[in-house]
């Protein structure tokens, strides 16, 4: 019983322990008056390769959805990672647009266990806040993606 008792512990123990480590990165990029403009990148922790990301990008070419598979290292998730905590919500706030029609740009990073943190602006271009545009660009980047208001 001790055994079973201990082992509950030392399980959920490690669980709560991993709860603040970041595991997954979701961007997603879309004109809403524009057919086919969607963007999607997923970078979440491999299962098979320790210290690895897999990527998975959705993207249009003409008219059919297209999805990538790549891998990244940890070194280039976290670079994007440290990068995205340079974003600050002032700069954000003081680039806000409005209109009715408009790209929608999000970013998100989170844990295995629900627990995130997303960016959604609209009407996002070159001139808005620098550090939430790195981050986009360095996204792209790993996607190969070309977005004309961003990169």
């Amino acid at each position: 019983m001790r055994l079973l008792i201990s082992f509950f512990i030392l399980f959920f123990s490690s669980i709560s322990a991993q709860e603040n480590k970041i595991n997954y990165i979701h961007f997603k990029y879309d004109i809403s008056n524009v057919l086919f403009s969607d963007v999607e990148i997923f970078i979440g922790e491999s299962n098979q390769q320790k210290n690895y990301y897999n990527v998975i990008v959705k993207h249009y070419k003409f008219t059919n959805q297209v999805e990538e598979k790549l891998t990244i290292n940890s070194d280039e998730f976290n670079k994007i990672l440290t990068q995205f905590k340079k974003i600050k919500n002032d700069d954000l706030i003081n680039t806000f647009e409005s209109g009715l029609d408009g790209a929608e740009t999000s970013i998100e990073v989170g844990t295995l266990l629900y627990n995130s943190i997303k960016y959604k602006v609209w009407g996002l271009n070159k001139k808005g806040s620098k550090e939430f545009i790195k981050t986009v660009q360095m996204l792209l980047k790993i996607a190969n993606i070309k977005i004309e208001a961003l990169n």
